[in-house]
């Protein structure tokens, strides 16, 4: 008897680029929050998963309840316009999002 194939799965499509971080010597004072964590290490895979997509990620810590908790984030951005463009395409892909102001 022979072993069954393991089932096809279904290239990632390629996404299109999203909008450019703020340039140096230019303010950032937008970001998108996807997520807000206690486990740093799910934290950092998250953010590593949205740069793997091409999504300039980052993770914030922020210390809330006597606990610490691991932000992640895409951006910054240099205006709210390129944050909320983000946040439609991270929504487009199953992300919650909320736009920060840095």
């Amino acid at each position: 008897m022979e072993a069954a194939a393991p089932p096809a799965t279904a290239p990632v499509e390629p996404m299109a680029p999203p909008p450019a971080p703020a340039p140096q010597g230019v303010e950032a004072k937008f970001s998108v929050q996807v997520s807000s964590i206690v486990n740093e290490r799910a934290a950092r895979d998250a953010a590593q998963g949205l740069a793997d997509r091409g999504f300039p990620s980052y993770v914030r810590t922020a210390p809330a309840s006597g606990k610490t908790y691991f932000q992640v984030r895409v951006g910054p951005f240099g205006d709210r316009d390129s944050a909320d463009a983000i946040a439609a395409t991270l929504q487009s892909l199953g992300y919650s999002t909320w736009i920060v102001q840095e």
